[in-house]
């Protein structure tokens, strides 16, 4: 190994460099902090992912003489390619990882209706008799509510909010999704005056499209709620989250680059007189520069290698012990984490190296 080479140096003073490695591997805070903060958003975005193809038309108090919700629930009725069935709305919550309750829609549906949803949707076996009073939640929602197969949950439970149905609701089958789905099976679904659409798969999908379009125009006075509009909607109420991080991420930015920054103070300030040695001895200063910017990438790369590795550790910990048994889990990936930490980085680094070629640019030569 060559004496001059980042390499070297950093190996040879290990107790000295090993403070800005752990000091940079502790930007795992930014990353966690930013997967922390995603994740409400994340779970909320995997609902309406998963309906994308539901569109839902609800009377309204525009609609003053529901002359407009009449005419069109006879053009769906002659319309063969779409889907439509009458459903209520509940809801259903699962606590977040921030403590407080999120709820998600959970359409109602008779009996009928819904082995026929089933049989587009493929939820559960098509073997399955829905009964009256009846609820289905897919299994991470089984996994909030601590039910599963069999059991009974009542409508005064704190996750449930019934306005369709009797007291209590026998769980059905378990729904194999990644995402905090509910639906109810109770005989007054069709007392609301709400229609759930789907597309016909035998049909054209942009004949589905061009469809919702239409009625988007022509029934001006009714609640029209498609996918768009839900992850709009859900991306606005979300803002708050994004606004938050990174302000925090600023904070914490600035905290990294005044102590990374104190750090390699203390450790090259005392290597002065062994750079003006060098530049004495006839090595060029862009020689010592780039001697310099090795070393300190080579310490940002293990930093980040200890960023990484506690990252991994600290989500498989968390999940593992406490958020996978209520259903919840702390993704690996979230991009506005992802960016905030290499964006945090870059900028300390650059500072660091900044001021470390300032330094270098003021040498003399040692007598």
């Amino acid at each position: 190994m060559k004496p001059f080479s980042s390499f070297y140096y950093v190996k040879n003073n290990s107790k000295r460099t090993i403070r800005i490695i752990i000091i940079i591997g502790l930007l795992a805070l930014c990353y966690l902090g930013g997967v922390y903060l995603d994740n409400i958003k994340t779970e909320t975005i995997a609902v309406i992912d998963h309906q994308s193809s539901f569109v839902t038309v609800n009377a309204s108090y525009r609609d003053e003489n529901g002359q407009q919700y009449r005419a069109f629930l006879e053009e769906v009725k002659n319309n063969n390619s779409i889907e439509y069935f009458q459903i209520g709305f509940n809801y259903v919550a699962h606590r977040t990882m921030l403590g407080f309750l999120n709820k998600n829609t959970a359409y109602t549906f008779t009996k009928e209706d819904f082995s026929r949803f089933n049989s587009y949707m493929n939820y559960v076996d098509q073997a399955f008799i829905p009964k009256d009073n009846m609820i289905i939640v897919s299994k991470k929602q089984g996994n909030a509510l601590k039910v599963t197969i069999g059991d009974t949950i009542s409508s005064d439970n704190e996750f449930i909010n019934a306005y369709y149905g009797g007291d209590y609701y026998e769980v059905g089958p378990l729904m194999d999704v990644d995402a905090f789905i509910s639906y109810f099976i109770t005989s007054d679904s069709t007392d609301s005056a709400s229609i759930l659409i789907l597309p016909n798969p035998i049909y054209p999908e942009q004949e589905y499209k061009q469809f919702i379009l239409s009625i988007k125009n022509k029934y001006d006075k009714l609640q029209i709620i498609d996918y768009e509009e839900l992850l709009k909607n859900a991306k606005t109420n979300f803002q708050i989250n994004d606004i938050f991080f990174i302000a925090s991420i600023l904070l914490l930015s600035i905290v990294f680059i005044i102590t990374t920054n104190a750090a390699f103070v203390g450790l090259y300030d005392r290597r002065i007189s062994e750079f003006e040695l060098y530049h004495s001895l006839g090595i060029p200063k862009s020689t010592i520069r780039k001697k310099v910017i090795g070393e300190i990438l080579l310490m940002n790369g293990m930093g980040i290698l200890l960023c990484i590795a506690i990252c991994i550790t600290t989500i498989f910990f968390l999940n593992f012990f406490i958020f996978e048994p209520d259903g919840l889990r702390l993704r690996y990936y979230a991009p506005i984490a992802l960016s905030a930490t290499v964006i945090s980085n870059i900028v300390i680094l650059g500072i660091c190296i900044l001021l470390r070629l300032r330094t270098i640019s003021k040498l003399k030569m040692a007598t």
